[in-house]
């Protein structure tokens, strides 16, 4: 089922403040599960997404600009088939999906140069605490199981962009410039694994 938006668009003084509010539902969602000691894509059930996310852009003096968004969401999974082993059942036994942050802010600007062809964006991503599995479940109620939290986290980012014309554009991103390494849940197997820590990304872009 293909998913729905509805957005509004607000003026506040010289900026722009977006609303969007959606809901999606994936029947039959295809995930990686676990069956028989071997990992493959099988039907793991109906999933139901929605939830709302709010942005706002202003000019900042006339080359720059600050924005900041936050989002809140809500996932939920349902109609498991029955031969899904336990362990595979993505969510915690109210039927709430694992691995699934609440709530998710930024906050950032752009700042550009040299007749907007060169710009700078730096920017933080806070992301809230999310639930993971800890240890197998053994029963269809997934209450035998031991649930955990991870999180909250913060990671600063920065955005480096060369675009001499409008077609050609070269860019340079550094992510997680703290290198938070700390341990996040995992959606495929059970537990948690250790972040990557900072990582730099450069990409060329011709648009036709």
């Amino acid at each position: 089922m293909a998913a729905g938006k509805n957005a509004e668009w607000q003026r506040a003084g010289k900026g722009n403040i977006t609303t969007t509010l959606y809901h999606q539902k994936l029947e039959g969602f295809l995930n990686i599960v676990s069956i028989g000691g071997t990992s493959q894509f099988a039907n793991s059930g109906d999933y139901t997404r929605k939830g709302t996310e709010v942005e706002y852009a202003t000019p900042l003096f006339d080359d720059h600009n600050l924005w900041a968004n936050v989002s809140y969401g809500n996932a939920k999974a349902e109609n498991f088939p029955a031969t899904l082993p336990y362990n595979s059942i993505r969510t915690d036994p109210d039927g709430e999906l694992l691995n699934y942050p609440k709530l998710m802010f930024n906050v950032g600007s752009t700042f550009r140069f040299y007749d907007k062809k060169i710009f700078v964006s730096p920017a933080v991503r806070c992301v809230t605490s999310t639930k993971y599995r800890a240890t197998p479940a053994t029963t269809p109620e997934l209450t035998d199981a031991v649930y955990d939290n991870v999180g909250p986290f913060t990671y600063l980012d920065l955005n480096i962009g060369y675009e001499p014309t409008p077609n050609l554009g070269m860019y340079l991103g550094f992510y997680n410039l703290t290198d938070i390494r700390a341990d996040t849940g995992i959606s495929i197997w059970n537990g948690t694994i250790e972040q990557s820590g900072r990582y730099v990304e450069f990409k060329v872009v011709y648009r036709f």
